[in-house]
C-alpha cells in the first residue's frame, strides 16, 4: 500500500482527479498539504479535498512519477 511518506521520499507527485467534472490538480512533494498524514493511504488521500471547480468530494487520489510529465506544461497548484 502506497503512502503518503513513500510518495515524498520517492519524489512522486499527488494527483487528485475529481470524478464529476474532470479537474486535477497536482502537488510535487514540497506542496503536498501537511494536514495529510505520512502514514495515510495516497487512495485515501482524496477524502481530504473538494474540487474548486465543481465543490464536488467525488475525488481519486493517485501518485505519478514527475518523469512522465517530460511533455506537458507543469501543472500549476490550486486550493
Amino acid at each position: 500500500m502506497e503512502t503518503i511518506a513513500n510518495i515524498k521520499q520517492s519524489g512522486k507527485w499527488l494527483v487528485v482527479t475529481c470524478q464529476s467534472c474532470g479537474r486535477s490538480t497536482q502537488f510535487p512533494p514540497p506542496c503536498i498539504p501537511p494536514k495529510l498524514l505520512d502514514e495515510l493511504p495516497v487512495a485515501l488521500a482524496a477524502a481530504h479535498f473538494r474540487c474548486t471547480r465543481c465543490r464536488g468530494k467525488q475525488l481519486e487520489s493517485s501518485s505519478l512519477d514527475p518523469g512522465r510529465l517530460n511533455n506537458q506544461r507543469t501543472p500549476r497548484r490550486h486550493h
